[in-house]
């Protein structure tokens, strides 16, 4: 009899030993992020611990990356294939180690302390990517970097000291064990940006889908993309007889930051409802969120817009507003980022080039970017207004990944030309409100730039008086 219930009770406390060792394990797996010794023997180290190990990784990654997103989101399963991917290679870590070895225990020893390792990393790391979020411009491009980069070298500092400690191997042999985690950092550079959660746009959440996250390089999208490109491009509305019609082309090549979407997004609709253009209004982006609504901004699907609006508008007496909002470079180059696509990217003579080839006369160029001012010169015609963001050596800011609009944006379209239709008069008057908000940021002057031909100017103030005189529920 007492040995009948001497069973139950030792399986009761393996059973309370079983649920305290992950605690354990990842206390201890905190210790090793900071480089701390932790002895071999003190792991609890079984295949039940790595598989609750990774469980608990699995669910503390997910439940950080929600932090990011807020409003009506949805989840992405298939990153559940990659988080998979990624728990494989570091296995192989503890494999490789434990061969060269030839102690085949070590190898649940090694992968019970790196996946227990994850957890703390993450908790680490969390806040750091939410203070990047709030940078801009260049700022938020280098901590961008430095952020994913130290991210991935502290993890295989983590990882050859954990071997090395582990299985006391020679270092050169744990360059070799380790060199599963150096694949996971090169290969993840080469991979679609991804995460768990996903918010969805106001304008797009009936339509978005709510259980799959749309790759570029997938077959459906490869498929699907062009075709979504001729249908948008081919059902603009041709010009009017008589009326001086504005064409909107909108131009977002940078995926990786939601602000530059909703930024074509708000312009777009502005143009739509104040300036006429609705049915004549284009808009061409590059993010994984809008694949199934949007064209591709790609130089191809540009110029194929752009040769037909060249098409079907009067050239003599149409206009057109082409706004390009990206990343720029100090060689005046926009940056065109959608992994895993290789994209070229747009500068100012290939601008120009697109433009003359399209015979458009009559052009509204404005480019949202840093060192934007670098496209004023090449632009410039007596039939053509500039506008940039910056001049042709600073930076401009409102970039930043919790952005809703650039500086520039917000101030020239969103505030000033709801209160007019003067593109110039809008300028003139945001500049100061840019200047200001950047001096709050402590922030150099980006130094918005304009230029504006002779006949250009009299052509807008043609189109300006036209939707002045509209009825008041054609103009909002």
């Amino acid at each position: 009899m007492s040995m009948t219930r001497a069973k139950p009770a030792k399986r009761f406390a393996s059973f309370r030993k079983f649920l305290r060792a992950p605690g354990l394990n990842l206390a201890r797996g905190a210790k090793i992020v900071f480089l701390v010794r932790v002895e071999p023997r003190a792991w609890d180290a079984s295949p039940g611990q790595l598989v609750t190990l990774a469980l608990v990784g699995l669910v503390c990654s997910v439940a950080l990356t929600r932090t990011f997103v807020s409003g009506e989101i949805w989840f992405n399963w298939y990153e559940l294939r990659a988080s998979a991917f990624d728990f494989s290679l570091l296995l192989l870590t503890g494999w490789f180690a434990a061969q060269l070895r030839h102690r085949p225990a070590d190898f649940l020893v090694i992968s019970v302390a790196l996946f227990a390792s994850l957890p703390t990393l993450d908790l680490i790391i969390t806040p750091l990517w939410h203070i990047q979020r709030q940078l801009s411009g260049m700022g938020a491009l280098w901590s961008q970097f430095v952020i994913h980069s130290g991210a991935y070298l502290w993890l295989l500092l983590t990882a050859v000291v954990l071997v090395r400690r582990t299985t006391r191997l020679a270092y050169r042999q744990v360059a070799v064990a380790v060199i599963p985690v150096l694949v996971l950092g090169l290969f993840g550079e080469f991979l679609p940006s991804s995460s768990f959660w996903y918010d969805m746009p106001a304008e797009t959440t009936a339509t978005a889908p709510t259980t799959k996250y749309d790759s570029p390089a997938s077959e459906e999208m490869l498929n699907l993309q062009p075709r979504l490109a001729q249908e948008a491009i081919r059902t603009l509305h041709a010009q009017r007889p008589g009326v001086a019609d504005l064409y909107f082309v909108g131009f977002a090549p940078y995926a990786a930051q939601d602000v530059f979407l909703k930024e074509g997004e708000v312009i777009r609709k502005l143009m739509d409802e104040r300036f006429d253009t609705r049915g004549r209004s284009l808009l061409v982006v590059n993010n994984s969120q809008t694949l199934r609504k949007y064209p591709n901004a790609t130089v191809t699907n540009l110029r194929a817009a752009l040769t037909q609006v060249g098409r079907i508008m009067d050239r003599d007496e149409d206009v057109l507003v082409l706004y390009l909002t990206s990343h720029g470079s100090k060689e005046h180059r926009l940056s065109a980022r959608y992994r895993p696509l290789q994209l070229e990217e747009i500068d100012p003579a290939l601008l120009r080039r697109l433009l003359d080839e399209a015979r458009i006369k009559w052009r509204v160029v404005v480019v949202s970017a840093c060192y934007a001012g670098g496209f004023i010169e090449p632009l410039r015609t007596p039939t053509t207004l500039v506008m940039t963001a910056a001049d042709a050596t600073h930076t401009s800011f409102g970039c930043g990944a919790e952005s809703e609009m650039t500086y520039f944006a917000k101030a020239v379209f969103d505030e000033q030309l709801r209160q007019t239709f003067s593109f110039e008069q809008a300028f003139q008057s945001a500049v100061p409100i840019i200047r200001e908000r950047e001096q709050t940021e402590k922030a150099e002057f980006s130094n918005p730039q304009i230029a504006v031909g002779d006949d250009i100017r009299r052509k807008l103030a043609e189109i300006e008086r036209r939707l002045k005189a509209a009825p008041a529920d054609k103009i909002k």
